[in-house]
Order: C-alpha cells, then sequence, then structure tokens
C-alpha cells in the first residue's frame, strides 16, 4: 500500500468552520402566529424544490377553528400549517423513503416546540447543499412539520383547543383513538389533522413537543398498559430505549437553563392518559382499535378512524420541552452552534434541534463510502454504516465492467455511526485489484440492527422502525409511501478507475449486484489498532459496544483534543496534529492524486429561486 492518509475530510471541515465563524449570529425569539405562517410561506417560494406547503383546512378539507392575526394585524380564520420537505426531483423515483412527523404542539401554551420547529425547517432548508449531511438527510427522507397543530390554542396561549368563544377547552391530547370512549376522540380539528396525515404517509418516528417537565418518552402512556404509574414494556422497547438514548446524549443539556433530558416511558415519567397521541401513533392498528364517532364540527367520517393495519405503527416519543412551559426568551439560544452538544449559545432550541437531527438520522440505515485510494494492485476503501446501532457484518463489494461474478473483502463488524456527535465506528479494507482499467465498488451492511428485531419478553416488534431494517418480508404500501423491510443496506455503487484513482461518471445503474456470483476477494494489509484514532474515544481501544456503562463513560466530553466542533469529526489518522493536516489539507486540494473521496466534489442545488407570487405557492396535494 502507499502512504497516503487513511481517512480526511478536513475539506469539509474546513467549509463548516468558515460558514459557522462567518454567519451572523441571532438569539431565536418567540414567533407570532402570523410570523410563523410568514415563515413557512416564504420557505415555499425560495425552496419550492425541497417545499410543499398546505394548510389542514385547503388540503383535507378540515373546519377553522378561531381567528387568528395575519401580519398586517386582520384577524382571518386560524389554519393549521402542514410542510413537507424532501427532495421534490427524486421523491417519486424514491416511494420508499422513510417519514418522519414533527408536532410543535398540541397545548397551545406550550411554547418552545413550534420555534424549534420553525428553526428545523430553516436548518434543513439553508444547509441544503452546503452540509453534506444535511443534504443526504433532505435526499433520502420525507420530513413533515406542523408547528402549530393547536393554531387557535397557540395564538391565544390557552392549552386546549376552544372552538367557540365560551365553550369548554377540549384538549388535543386526549382526542385520540386509542384507550378512549368513541365519542371522546376525534373532536378537535387539532386531532382530525394528525389523523389525516396518518392516512396519508407511514410513518416511522413521530416527536410531539409539549412542557412542563424534562422529559423524552416513549410507550406506554395509557391507561390500560400502565397502573400506578408502572407500564407493561412495549413489544418495540429496545429501540425505543436506545433511540431515546441517542436523542438525549446529542441534545444534551439546554445550556445552563435545564439539565439533560429524563428518559423512560410516558406512564412512568409523566403519567398515564386516555386519548394520546403517542400511544395512538404506535399502537392504534394493531393494538387498540376504536371507531371515532364525535359530535363536535359537524362529525367525522367514521371511516376516517377504520384504520389499515400498516398505518400506526410508528415510534412516538414525547418530548417535555422543560419545566418552565415558556421560559425567558434568552433561555432559548442562539444560532451561534446549534448542533454541538453544550456549544456556545446553547439554550432551548438547539438542543431540541440536535434532538430532531438525531431522529432524523435513524429513520433507517444508511452505507457511506469514505474514502477510496488506489495504490499499484490494490484498492484500500474506508466506510461507515449510519442510522444504525449495531452493525454485525458488513463488507466491500466491487466488479469490473462486464463481468458476471463479484468479489468481495472479509466481514467486519462493529457499531453504526452517528456522524453528527462524532461516533465514528470507521470500517476499513484492502483488495487486490488489477493494474489498469476500471472498477465498480459499493460497501453493504448485513443484518443491521438485527437485534432489534428479536422477540421481547413483551411480544415481537410491531413498529415500521424496527421491521422495515430486520424483516424482508415486512411491505406496506400507500399512495406514495412504502414501507419494505430489508436486512441489507448498502451505498451508492462508485465507478473508479485503476489508472488515476479518479471517480468515473458511469455509477453502475444498470449492475444487478444479486445476480452476480460471489467470489471472495483478498484482504490486503489489515489495519492495526493503531492505523486510526477513533474520534471521541480512548486512542488504545475500540468503541465499545453502544449503550453499555463502558460507552456512557466514554462519552462525557463531547469535544474532540484538537478543538473542533464533535457533530463534524471524523476519524484522522493516528498522531496527526492540527497543523499538519491542514498543510495536508492544502496539499490535497494543489495535487491530483490518485484518490477518490465521496466527500468531495459533489454538486448540489442551492434552494434559491425566483421570486413567486403568493397565488404561485407550491402546494402538496395528497391523494
Amino acid at each position: 500500500m502507499g502512504t497516503a492518509w487513511k481517512t480526511t475530510v478536513l475539506s469539509l471541515w474546513l467549509v463548516c468552520i468558515l460558514s459557522k465563524c462567518s454567519a451572523e449570529v441571532r438569539g431565536y425569539k418567540y414567533l407570532s402566529y402570523s410570523e410563523i405562517q410568514e415563515s413557512l410561506q416564504n420557505a415555499a417560494k425560495r425552496y419550492p424544490r425541497l417545499v410543499k406547503l398546505d394548510s389542514a383546512q385547503e388540503v383535507f378539507d378540515l373546519p377553522s377553528v378561531g381567528k387568528c392575526a395575519n401580519k398586517q394585524g386582520l384577524q382571518e380564520d386560524c389554519k393549521i400549517w402542514i410542510v413537507e420537505i424532501t427532495n421534490w426531483d427524486t421523491r417519486l423515483k424514491d416511494s420508499g423513503r422513510p417519514h418522519m412527523l414533527v408536532s410543535g404542539e398540541v397545548h397551545g401554551d406550550e411554547v418552545i416546540g413550534p420555534q424549534v420547529a420553525v428553526e428545523f425547517m430553516d436548518l434543513l432548508l439553508s444547509n441544503y447543499g452546503k452540509d453534506e449531511k444535511i443534504t443526504s438527510l433532505v435526499d433520502t427522507r420525507v420530513i413533515t412539520i406542523v408547528p402549530t397543530t393547536n393554531a387557535y390554542g397557540y395564538e391565544t396561549q390557552t392549552r386546549g383547543e376552544r372552538q367557540s368563544d365560551g365553550e369548554q377547552e377540549l384538549d388535543p391530547n386526549r382526542d385520540f383513538a386509542f384507550d378512549q370512549d368513541p365519542d371522546l376522540c376525534m373532536r378537535t380539528v387539532a386531532g382530525r389533522t394528525i389523523n389525516e396525515l396518518f392516512l396519508a404517509h407511514f410513518y416511522r418516528i413521530l416527536i410531539t413537543f409539549h412542557g412542563g417537565a424534562n422529559v423524552i418518552g416513549y410507550e406506554w402512556g395509557d391507561t390500560a398498559h400502565c397502573r400506578s404509574r408502572r407500564c407493561t414494556l412495549a413489544p418495540d422497547n429496545l429501540a425505543m430505549v436506545k433511540l431515546a438514548n441517542r436523542m438525549r446524549d446529542y441534545a444534551g443539556k439546554a445550556g445552563d437553563y435545564e439539565s439533560e433530558y429524563k428518559v423512560g416511558d410516558m406512564g412512568s415519567t409523566v403519567y398515564p392518559v386516555n386519548g394520546g397521541m403517542e400511544d395512538w401513533g404506535y399502537g392504534a392498528s394493531w393494538n387498540d382499535r376504536i371507531k371515532c364517532s364525535p359530535r363536535t364540527l359537524g362529525g367525522y367520517d367514521l371511516e376516517r378512524t377504520d384504520y389499515s393495519d400498516g398505518s400506526h405503527r410508528c415510534l412516538s416519543y414525547l418530548v417535555e420541552t422543560g419545566m418552565e412551559k415558556r421560559p425567558d426568551e434568552q433561555k432559548l439560544g442562539t444560532n451561534e452552534e446549534p448542533l454541538v452538544t453544550g456549544g456556545r449559545g446553547d439554550g432551548h432550541v438547539p438542543r431540541n434541534l440536535r434532538l430532531l437531527i438525531a431522529a432524523a438520522d435513524a429513520l433507517e440505515p444508511y452505507v457511506a463510502l469514505n474514502n477510496v485510494t488506489v495504490d499499484s494492485d490494490s484498492l484500500s476503501c474506508t466506510w461507515y454504516v449510519g442510522g444504525a446501532f449495531t452493525v454485525p457484518k458488513t463488507r466491500i463489494e466491487a466488479t469490473y465492467p462486464g463481468e458476471k461474478y463479484k468479489f468481495t473483502s472479509h466481514m467486519e463488524a462493529g457499531n453504526g455511526s452517528f456522524p453528527y456527535a462524532g461516533k465514528m465506528h470507521m470500517f476499513s479494507r484492502s483488495i487486490k485489484v488489477r493494474t489498469s482499467g476500471s472498477v465498480y465498488l459499493r460497501a453493504v451492511s448485513i443484518d443491521t440492527d438485527s437485534d432489534l428485531g428479536k422477540n421481547s419478553t413483551s411480544g415481537e416488534p410491531q413498529s415500521h422502525f424496527v421491521r422495515s431494517r430486520s424483516d424482508p418480508d415486512w411491505s406496506y404500501e400507500i399512495n406514495f409511501s412504502r414501507v419494505q423491510g430489508s436486512s441489507v443496506f448498502q451505498s451508492k455503487t462508485i465507478h473508479v478507475s485503476l489508472d488515476t484513482g479518479e471517480k468515473l461518471d458511469d455509477d453502475g445503474a444498470g449492475i444487478d449486484w444479486d445476480e452476480l456470483e460471489t467470489q471472495d476477494g483478498d484482504a490486503l494489509d489489515e489495519p492495526q489498532d493503531d492505523d486510526y484514532d477513533y474520534v471521541g474515544e480512548d486512542d488504545d481501544k475500540k468503541p465499545p459496544p453502544e449503550g453499555s456503562e463502558e460507552e456512557n463513560e466514554t462519552d462525557q466530553d463531547d469535544s474532540s483534543s484538537d478543538g473542533r466542533p464533535s457533530w463534524i469529526r471524523y476519524a484522522v489518522p493516528a498522531g496527526a496534529s492540527a497543523g499538519g493536516l491542514l498543510l495536508l489539507a492544502l496539499v490535497v486540494q494543489a495535487v491530483r492524486s490518485r484518490r477518490y473521496s465521496t466527500l468531495q466534489d459533489n454538486e448540489y442545488y442551492d434552494g434559491d429561486s425566483e421570486d413567486l407570487e403568493d397565488d404561485e405557492m407550491p402546494l402538496r396535494r395528497y391523494p
């Protein structure tokens, strides 16, 4: 092998650092209903290829409740705005993209969530094409954001939904078809909005923001599964706990204003309720089927709560954002380092942006080639598996143009990676190759998170989140939303010249890898323990299993030794200094080496567009 560094993404690091330093620092503030509405409309105009905006009243033909002030101060019908973010240019070609739903609030006086929801939208859109990982999230996920699910409650700063002056408030979070009387569910517009969204999507993760405690809660939280605040384990408890812990760890504290989130089932960390959104989102289509027959707002079609088997299998998290429902505005934090745990300007908004990023990243496993180096008759690769917790088997697969076989490296095993928090478990292999011509290459992860799919003491896992990554026979489809289980995940195929080491334009789209005969490749120069620094871990050991006590001990410090923000850390050459790495980056930019890095030379749409008139605003029409 040559002496080329194993991995480096300094060009990306320098871009990120410079953009953070030059960006104008602003403090987050509380937005009014009209300011939220204006932010959403501006986003739809500026990023028409990434954003679809609609209201529940227009797309679902739901009634309006109450009057809200627009930016001119005039009263108009309150609308529940719905934003969907993905790469719409490629959406119809990829019906299997995983879906996630974010509800900013259902209790109108719990107001941190709406600010987080709007800022999350802005974070995804403004960083598209500028940040590799954010761009990948938008390209490979569908994220629905409802900043003010209880719009009138938010406008009037009241907990429930008041449907006419003087009427008693109805609690939207007691309004769902789970552990509830049929005539006491789907009485609110807020509840019906979320119901219609679940009928149009197969969501894998739901995050619903509240206030008044400091908790990340998961199922169960209903009175049927909980007695004296002790609840039975949900069938997907292992996945629920692992994801909750990851969200908690990356979210961290809200600056100096709130301690780290407490994690547990909702029944014990908060209290059991009837008709809660979270239990309904997880189990309404398989555990507790109820058809609602409300008499409010002209009634609601009984068939709208006659759910299909696959509609409600979503890991649903109640996030109680803090002990204060409306803390002082300064406690919201700033945009200086929102994705750095404990970074400058930390507060309630940044920590929950990190929580949402952790959830979106985990929606589905993915494999990323990090670096490919050609040297004489060998080809060296580094890669990682993201969106996952455990990686039992992973390897490199390669084939030559026109061949009927593929050759593979030996299997590796390790942890899943979470790039934002610097938890990178990099896999590395070298294989013999021809000395000229070209080769197609990809990395594959097999049986990813297979432990999540094993039966628990409470039964077989039921969620799309678990079964989609463990059960190849798991299959549901509705409209343009499909869930297809798989035990194998692979990176994009790249085509590399063995003469120059550069990436070729042909991406091997016509290759049917499954039809190629497998031949084991020769593994050369297997990496030794000192070939890599596992950033964020002790130098003398590989990463401990995620969730173990050992991992919790090593993860306390979220900043690397050279002071770089933790969310952009990657594995770096052992013993390299910051100055040496900077010099190396400049040399790499100046001299063409025989290397292809998947994190370089990517082109993205920048999101800018000409101003559109209001009546030209793109709308999402649900089938």
